[in-house]
């Protein structure tokens, strides 16, 4: 054996050795180690490592801002002396299927040893004013353990940051700022548990542990951020302290108790006065601690962890709602997690809230634009992590507020007055308010859930500028109003109002009705609210009512000349009632009837009387009913909704048309029709409804001298197939597709060589030829 070849062998067995001693070590201790090593990121587009958790992810977004345009900025940052970004996060759609889905969501991370960033663009009008009051709210997902069986194996996090970092050449650890803004340790990024925000204790010298703190530079500076570390790294024994950073979260005894698991935590990565100066006494970041062995000393970093919130279920693979709010009078930064329902986005009491005074001289700005965004990163273990924008303040910054108008009453519902009457009518009433932002909010989509206790009538909407529009009964089903506002709104458009308005259903006992939600959504801006809830009480007299008529959808001319209603109305307390003390009251648009009652059944009075038909119009009518007694009581308003679709009927139709002229000599051939045929059918009526065009022809005669044209009309077929008219022929049929009046030309549906033509026979004599079509339209499909 030669030397070198001895040598080679030992070596192998030395690295063997240690590998092992290492291995032990940690399974004789059970720790785990997050770590990541810079020489391992996985390139962006990589497939991720637990796609059905990914997949889960996306089928289970709720809908967010598209955020493909250049007002976020992915980061970019590299090793030293290489020019490619190890910057994991990329946009991606929610839906690749659907072209018309405009959410896109920000994945950060979806492999091991990954760093992810984007930061908002200032250059496009996104970013933090300080100057004013700043509202933004957000969807974050935090994937979960691949192995169920090992639940703690899953990491590191992400973080939010606020931050003004500027390129700095002297600052050998971590030079670059703006969207190059990382952490870094000896100008190499930095992953594992600095979550690409905080410091990176990975120079564990005693000299890098006294003020000013070595580990300062090396986090991304001016900068603030709120965690969310879904890893605890809380090794810091001599021998587990391996340069790789592994004690952020390790909690001494004489400082507390021990951080319980994945938690939330927000401070200055680049550390605050203390961690820089022996002189001040306020809360560091960072605490310097050692461990030693026989083989030395080992330095590291705890995290103080100053505002913590801990025993989180993070990696649930669900999607965790966080608002963040920046009062701009009093520097005052505070977020709310897990503050809306992921599945309704109806809000959750209760929900996890801190905030924080900010020093904003820390930022270190010239003017009122400060940089914000998100960092994230994994180690040994992964998550997916991802995030879907809500609101962006410099976008749109609006609100919304709701209230119940109970107009019978006349009062606006509260928390501690809330009961209303069966047959109330009440008004649910939204506002919708605009503060500023550098886009329109545009294309509104409001999505008005309603209680099933509630019969909805009608909606209308104000503008600021006096305009309104109305929102018709059709788009009401399933208990809510979905309606596309017509108008957008920004700073020359501040306000909308819509108001919904609804009758109290009648209950047979007191009914708890709960709050209901509504969201309006675009994509530039979405935000949710929740009705007040109400207690519906029972009237001292009650009242029924029934049209025993269906006619809802029906045209004018199915329905009768008078609409027979009838109903009870009776005292909750059983007694009995005289039915001529009894007025009852019957309105719809200009019909208004009143009469006492004569008729009495039990503990009933009744009544039955007719609506002439000639008191409807196409379109919703509303029948109201009441009654009232002798001594001031009154029931609550019944409504009876009769919807009247249009007819089906004839619109556009030529009475005189013509054929090409005829040669005299042309035989067994088809005559084009001129120009200027048209035969339009109109249909109101609701959609799936079907009619058939039929037509018939009398034969041609020239009048002058009366001979009869050698030929006939006839219809011919797409396909050629020619139908005599000598008798009704169906000749095209539709079934209604849209809600609105539809409109069908059907000579326009004809080619040169199809539909009616003239077919000549054999040579015919020099004249004008004359005779009539008959049109028959027909309700329903032919028969097949």
């Amino acid at each position: 054996m030669h030397v070198g070849e001895k040598n080679k062998k030992l070596l192998f067995i030395f690295l063997l050795l240690l590998s092992l001693v290492t291995t032990k070590l940690l399974d004789n201790n059970h720790l785990s180690i997050n770590a990541a090593s810079t020489e391992r990121v996985s390139p962006v587009d990589e497939p991720p490592e637990d796609p059905d958790d990914l997949h889960n992810a996306l089928a289970t977004a709720p809908r967010g801002l598209d955020i493909s345009d250049p007002t976020f900025q992915r980061g970019f940052f590299t090793k030293v002396g290489s020019s490619e970004n190890m910057n994991a996060s990329k946009v991606i759609k929610r839906n690749d299927s659907d072209p018309a889905d405009n959410t896109r969501i920000l994945r950060v991370t979806h492999r091991t040893y990954q760093l992810g960033s984007i930061w908002s663009n200032i250059d496009q009008s996104n970013f933090l004013d300080i100057s004013k009051d700043q509202t933004m709210s957000m969807w974050l997902y935090f994937g979960r353990p691949i192995n169920p069986d090992n639940p703690k194996e899953v990491g590191d996090g992400m973080a939010f940051v606020l931050q003004n970092a500027q390129d700095d050449p002297t600052n050998i650890q971590n030079p670059l700022g703006g969207i190059r803004a990382i952490s870094r340790f000896k100008g190499n990024p930095a992953p594992g548990q600095t979550l690409g925000v905080w410091g990176a204790d990975m120079d564990n010298d005693k000299s890098n542990y006294v003020k000013p703190y070595g580990i300062l530079p090396t986090a991304i500076q001016n900068s603030f951020a709120i965690e969310f570390d879904t890893f605890l790294n809380v090794l810091n024994k001599y021998q587990d302290i391996s340069g790789e950073g592994v004690s952020f979260d390790y909690r001494f005894p004489r400082f507390g108790k021990p951080i319980n698991g994945q938690h939330i935590n927000m401070d200055y990565p680049d550390g605050t006065e203390a961690d820089k100066s022996f002189d001040s006494d306020g809360p560091e970041t960072y605490m310097p601690f050692s461990s030693s062995d026989v083989g030395g000393t080992k330095n590291y970093y705890m995290m103080n962890h100053n505002n913590l919130v801990d025993g989180l279920s993070l990696t649930d693979s669900k999607w965790h709602h966080m608002t963040v709010k920046f009062n701009h009078s009093t520097s005052t930064l505070s977020y709310t997690f897990d503050d809306k329902d992921n599945t309704t986005g109806t809000s959750i009491p209760n929900p996890i809230s801190k905030s924080i005074k900010l020093d904003m001289s820390h930022f270190k700005l010239s003017g009122n634009k400060l940089r914000w965004g998100f960092t994230g990163s994994t180690g040994k273990y992964m998550e997916n992590n991802l995030i879907v924008f809500e609101s962006i303040p410099s976008f749109v910054s609006a609100d919304s507020n709701t209230k119940i108008k109970d107009n019978t009453k006349n009062k606006v519902l509260t928390s501690t007055d809330k009961h209303v009457d069966s047959g109330d009518d009440l008004s649910f009433i939204y506002d919708l308010n605009y503060k500023n932002g550098s886009k329109d909010w545009s294309d509104i989509l409001a999505k008005m859930n309603l209680p099933e206790q509630v019969t909805f009538t009608s909606g209308t909407i104000h503008y600021e500028d006096g305009s309104s529009e109305v929102i018709p009964l059709k788009e009401y089903s399933n208990n809510q109003v979905k309606h596309l506002l017509g108008k957008s709104l920004s700073n020359n458009m501040n306000h909308a109002q819509i108001e919904l308005h609804t009758t109290v259903n009648m209950v047979d006992s007191q009914t708890k009705v709960p709050s209901t939600h509504v969201k309006f959504e675009s994509d530039n801006f979405i935000i949710d609210d929740d009705n007040q809830d109400f207690i519906i009480d029972i009237p001292e007299m009650m009242i029924s009512a029934r049209s025993l008529v269906n006619i809802d959808d029906s045209s004018m001319d199915q329905i009768p000349d008078q609409i027979p209603i009838n109903g009870d109305v009776w005292y909750t307390n059983g007694n009995s009632i005289v039915p001529s003390n009894v007025t009852l009251h019957a309105n719809m648009g200009s019909y208004n009837n009143e009469f006492q009652l004569t008729k009495y059944n039990g503990t009933k009075a009744t009544f039955d009387f007719d609506i002439p038909k000639t008191e409807l119009i196409k379109g919703q009518n509303i029948l109201t009913v009441y009654a009232t007694d002798n001594v001031g009581r009154q029931t609550g308003k019944v409504q009876i909704v009769f919807t009247v679709a249009g007819n089906l009927e004839f619109g556009n139709f030529d009475r005189m048309v013509f054929f090409e002229n005829v040669k005299q000599n042309q035989s067994d051939v088809f005559i084009k029709r001129q120009n200027g045929w048209h035969m339009e059918i109109i249909d109101g009526r609701s959609i799936g409804r079907s009619w058939t065009l039929q037509a018939k022809a009398t034969d041609l005669i020239d009048e002058t001298n009366g001979h009869k044209f050698n030929g006939n009309i006839v219809y011919r077929c797409a396909d050629g197939f020619v139908h005599s008219l000598s008798n009704y022929q169906s000749i095209f049929s539709n079934t209604k597709n849209i809600e609105d009046t539809q409109k069908i030309d059907v000579a326009s549906k004809w080619t040169d060589d199809s539909g009616i033509l003239l077919q000549s026979g054999k040579s015919n004599s020099p004249g004008a030829y004359t005779g009539t079509i008959f049109w028959s339209l027909v309700d329903g499909l032919p028969n097949s």
